[in-house]
């Protein structure tokens, strides 16, 4: 399809879109002008809509790098958006010339792939963003922000919003668990909205003061109210991730709340220990083997039972859960290190340490 692709509406002006689910698998091949190029899992492209208690669990590809990629709308130009959630995939897959000046490298959002003068609230991503070029234009929420604000009219304000899935992309700054990047600065509000920093990863070591919004996981599944969250509209439960309350009986919804739970000083990016999954309410995990078919191993880790360990290679895995026999997927790409390849530990305490040129070989392909 070619751009205002969406899983309800292709295109909606000033419309209220309430109450609607897709489940559409949607591939954006290429783009018929550059006004309408929005592919959404509710809506390609809308202005002045009212979007409300929405949910995709489907799949979108992205195969121009110049559509605009969100789980609820691509395109938002002075829209509301609350209580919406994205359980489905994203992905831009740029062509190989794209991410120079003629070529865009991919803009992608788990709820908007853009956004001006619009307002997101109470809303909730719970699954991959994932970016195949260098793009910075790629965030949990929101892939790019864009208009200059005129005496406030123009501000995007994103408020009490959760991002629990997983933004993979080359190019990992401190915000991009929330959104890519803005036109101005002044274009954007955040209120109130968490990322799971050690799912997405950071520029940053997580030993370092983080901002607020970087959560780790312990924090967000700990059965404790976020702060500026109203437990009128989420549910928190120990173990699991915060759900919106309108998506209480959602088996997506239901699925996109089991955590993968890594040691409280790692990060998807660099995995050096056995970690945990949450196999709660049906939910079950796989790896995405050599033939692409889901098993209990893969190249790094190993499934076994609530707990994954590693097989001590430097190998990158793709994991997924599910609770309706792959029907929807919930998708983590975990990174794994070999730690037996070095003496050391890897910590600032007990460096690895290079004895002879073998460590060296390793060392150059690790």
């Amino acid at each position: 399809a070619y751009g205002g692709i969406g899983g309800i509406a292709g295109e909606a002006e000033y419309a209220h879109i309430t109450n609607c689910h897709s489940s559409a698998n949607m591939n954006m091949a290429g783009i018929s002008n550059f006004t309408y190029r929005g592919v959404g899992g509710i809506a390609g492209n809308t202005i002045g809509a009212n979007i409300s208690k929405c949910y995709f669990n489907g799949l979108i590809t992205e195969k121009t790098s110049y559509g605009l990629v969100g789980g609820i709308t691509g395109s938002a130009i002075e829209d509301t958006i609350t209580q919406c959630l994205n359980a489905a995939p994203l992905s831009s897959v740029a062509p190989e010339n794209s991410g120079s000046e003629s070529y865009p490298a991919g803009n992608a959002g788990g709820i908007a792939g853009l956004i001006y003068g619009t307002t997101i609230s109470d809303c909730l991503n719970g699954n991959m963003v994932l970016a195949t070029k260098d793009s910075k234009k790629m965030g949990g929420i929101v892939g790019y922000v864009a208009g200059r604000m005129s005496n406030g009219k123009y501000a995007s304000k994103v408020l009490n919003c959760v991002t629990t899935g997983q933004v993979y992309s080359s190019v990992i700054q401190q915000n991009t668990g929330l959104y890519g990047t803005t036109f101005d600065a002044d274009t954007l509000v955040f209120d109130n909205c968490y990322y799971d920093v050690q799912i997405t990863g950071t520029d940053k070591p997580l030993t370092s003061a983080l901002p607020s919004y970087a959560a780790l996981t312990a924090t967000l599944t700990s059965g404790e109210a976020l702060s500026g969250l109203s437990t009128d509209i989420w549910t928190f439960t120990k173990g699991q991730y915060p759900t919106l309350k309108c998506f209480a009986t959602v088996k997506s919804a239901v699925l996109m709340a089991a955590p993968l739970t890594l040691r409280a000083d790692e990060t998807s990016k660099k995995v050096k220990h056995t970690f945990a999954i949450s196999t709660a309410n049906d939910v079950v995990w796989k790896v995405i083997d050599a033939n692409s078919v889901p098993a209990d191993a893969g190249t790094g880790i190993t499934i076994k039972g609530d707990s994954v360990v590693l097989n001590n290679v430097n190998a990158t895995d793709l994991m997924v859960a599910t609770n309706d026999n792959f029907a929807t997927m919930k998708m983590v790409s975990i990174s794994s290190v070999n730690n037996n390849a070095f003496r050391g530990s890897g910590t600032q305490d007990d460096p690895y340490l290079i004895e002879d040129i073998d460590d060296l070989i390793r060392l150059n392909t690790g």
